[in-house]
């Protein structure tokens, strides 16, 4: 056994969420994800955004979240433009997608990730007390 020390990567993770229900006659909407934030395990140190193709509280894969993969990930890259982050500081993984065939509008999934974004980087940024 070597005394050597050993590198462990730095686990940090935060996860934030958004997720908008309303359920009125005419106008119903749902949609939202789960954005997750990590150090980057890649070893150049730079982050990448995964997708994971699963829905809200099931954990059943979807194959088809393409059209709101899109407008989640646009609605992350104009959050970060916009407020000067730098995404590859993080693994950034989207998932948990509540998606409905008809009740699901694009829009939502570009300002769910947003906020979900908003929220992880929040927490991400918390300085515990010591």
């Amino acid at each position: 056994m070597s005394n050597e020390p050993c590198y462990l990567p730095p686990l940090r993770r935060t996860v934030g969420s958004s997720y908008f229900l309303q359920q009125t006659p005419t106008a119903e909407r749902m949609g939202g994800l789960e954005v997750r934030l990590a150090v980057p395990s890649s070893s150049n140190g730079l982050g990448i955004i995964r997708i994971e193709h699963v829905l809200w509280r099931t954990g059943e894969p979807y194959d088809n979240l393409q059209p709101w993969v899109s407008e989640a990930l646009r609605g992350i890259q104009d959050y970060a433009t916009r407020k000067g982050i730098e995404l590859e500081r993080f693994d950034i993984t989207l998932s948990q997608f509540l998606v409905h065939p008809t009740d699901s509008h694009l829009q939502q999934y570009y300002l769910a990730s947003q906020n979900a974004l908003a929220s992880a980087l929040n927490a991400w940024n918390q300085v515990s007390p010591d």
